[in-house]
């Protein structure tokens, strides 16, 4: 039997990060910062070709987080009695408690790039 990692969005053998910004699915207003600044890091992440690896994980990796929380965050919003509201309380306290630290991540990340770009364009 062969070894399966974890599981994965069906984009993940095109790694390109100028296909991955193409799949940056729409979310809840709760998640409309981390959105557009995931499309921003992708568009500065692409003119980059020093460890182009690396920015391309980081940026995949926040994308994962991100589609996580859109799927906790469709399970809530799809709830039709407040009972079942109720049972899905750990999913809203899981993507409530990660909404913040990746928006700092993505943030930091978008303003790290902006300066880089602007110092390469400076040069």
């Amino acid at each position: 039997m062969a070894f399966r990692g974890p599981s994965s969005p069906k984009d993940a053998v095109d790694m390109s990060i100028t296909s991955q910004v193409t799949k940056v699915v729409e979310g809840l207003p709760a998640t409309d910062l981390i959105k557009v600044l995931l499309r921003h890091i992708a568009a500065d992440v692409a003119q980059f070709h020093r460890n182009a690896q690396s920015w391309n994980q980081v940026y995949y990796r926040s994308r994962l987080v991100y589609d996580a929380i859109q799927v906790l965050m469709q399970q809530i919003d799809s709830a039709d009695e407040a009972a079942e509201v109720m049972a899905l309380w750990e999913a809203f306290q899981r993507y409530t408690a990660a909404i913040i630290p990746l928006e700092k991540c993505v943030r930091i990340l978008f303003l790290f790039l902006s300066l880089a770009v602007a110092d390469f364009i400076s040069n």
